[in-house]
């Protein structure tokens, strides 16, 4: 009689790959090495703040925050898996604004109320670590930044619709504060009705 030593079977591809328990667990790790990286992050910060004191520097640097960004995208596109520009630019800007707020309380003014495109300006430039105060006009924003009561102010320059708004050039005339820091805007509008054909629209609001 011939015997043969029976062969285990091979692997399946499902049995060779890790388990979602593990990949979880991978997920859990990468978080934490983040984390950790994160806090070494703003600990440098705080040296920072305290050379910033000692030298007379200022928190908000647009130009400095603006190459950091561009550093960064240029490393995300050698990397083999690149993150999503819009996502990068998301993660980044609140790591940036949380690293001013660990230097000093920053306040933003803007045309109000919640909800407008000015306020998404001042979101996008700043992050949401900076306070958010929203007036009923330019000039308001304009004289709460000159008495000091906020830190910053977000204006409206222009638009591809209308061009200049004249209102907020007349007054960076008749105002001492200047521009730091400039951001585009895209903004699409969208209209809904209950109406079946445009043809029975006959007022918008």
């Amino acid at each position: 009689m011939i015997t043969k030593k029976k062969s285990r079977p091979s692997a399946t591809g499902s049995q060779r790959r890790p388990s979602l328990g593990r990949l979880r667990s991978r997920i859990d790790e990468i978080d934490a090495e983040i984390l950790s990286r994160l806090g070494e992050r703003y600990r440098v910060v705080r040296q920072i703040q305290q050379a910033k004191k000692r030298d007379g520097g200022v928190v908000y640097q647009p130009e400095r925050e603006r190459s950091q960004l561009v550093r960064l995208h240029r490393l995300n596109e050698r990397d083999g898996t690149p993150v999503k520009p819009e996502a990068l630019d998301a993660i980044f800007r609140e790591i940036l604004s949380a690293s001013r707020a660990l230097q000093a309380a920053l306040s933003v003014t803007y045309l109000g109320p919640p909800g407008t495109f000015s306020e998404r300006a001042a979101v996008e430039q700043f992050g949401s670590a900076a306070e958010l105060l929203p007036v009923a006009s330019f000039p308001e924003v304009f004289r709460l930044v000159e008495r000091g009561q906020a830190t910053f102010g977000v204006v409206p320059i222009e638009n591809s619709t209308e061009g200049m708004v004249g209102s907020v050039l007349d007054a960076f005339v008749q105002s001492p504060l200047q521009i730091v820091a400039e951001r585009q805007l895209l903004i699409r509008h969208s209209l809904l009705a209950k109406s079946a054909g445009l043809g029975r629209i006959r007022r918008i609001v």
